[in-house]
């Protein structure tokens, strides 16, 4: 065979390889999937553990309760199911046998006062910017957003749960702490002074 003949076929083989090469080139495609799993997530405005301060007046203020109600407004920002409760972080059980949230006076742990909590999750227009007069709210049982403390030992509010992502990411609530005067572990009233407490607010995520 001549080397013109052999270099013409080398030069064909060369090109039918390329040729080859740029179709399946351009026949194949490369797919690629992703995926991005957000995690849920809630977050409240308010610190793990809330101090707070009750006054018991010298004198009872006409028409009004001796006890004024501590009304305590936050937030919660999330994108899923979230689940608010608060819990005492030291109990008293008072004279009817009820259990409630303890907050202690000027005299110490034997000079206590117990207190309830009213958790509105989320809260209305109006217990939300404070307009709804007394410091307070309805608490009615039979109405659907409210939880307060059951009277039982070590136990917090029942859950409220709100879908976040449904309120824009964030959902208003109220916390309300109320107290009598007669909420002592004997029945009498309890002595005038500031009495200290504090609980616990937690907000958990759950998957939708």
């Amino acid at each position: 065979m001549f080397p013109s003949t052999w270099l013409k076929i080398c030069l064909l083989s060369c090109v039918g390889l390329f040729l080859v090469q740029a179709h399946l080139a351009a026949s194949d495609s490369v797919s690629l999937s992703t995926s991005i799993r957000i995690q849920p997530a809630a977050v409240i405005s308010l610190p793990d553990e809330v101090d707070f301060s009750l006054i018991v007046p010298p004198e009872p203020v006409p028409n009004a309760e001796a006890i004024q109600p501590l009304r305590i407004p936050f937030s919660v920002r999330g994108n899923a199911l979230a689940t608010v409760s608060a819990t005492p972080t030291t109990f008293l059980r008072i004279d009817d046998g009820k259990v409630l949230g303890r907050a202690v006076g000027p005299q110490g742990g034997d000079d206590s006062l117990g207190y309830d909590i009213v958790v509105q999750f989320p809260a209305t227009a109006a217990t939300a910017a404070g307009s709804t007069g007394g410091g307070g709210f309805d608490v009615s049982s039979d109405r659907g957003g409210y939880a307060r403390l059951p009277g039982n030992e070590d136990e917090g509010t029942p859950d409220l749960t709100v879908d976040a992502a449904a309120y824009g990411s964030e959902v208003p609530g109220v916390i309300l702490v109320v107290a009598r005067q007669h909420w002592t572990e004997d029945g009498r009233d309890a002595a005038p002074g500031v009495y200290t407490g504090s609980f616990t607010v937690t907000a958990v995520p759950d998957k939708k």
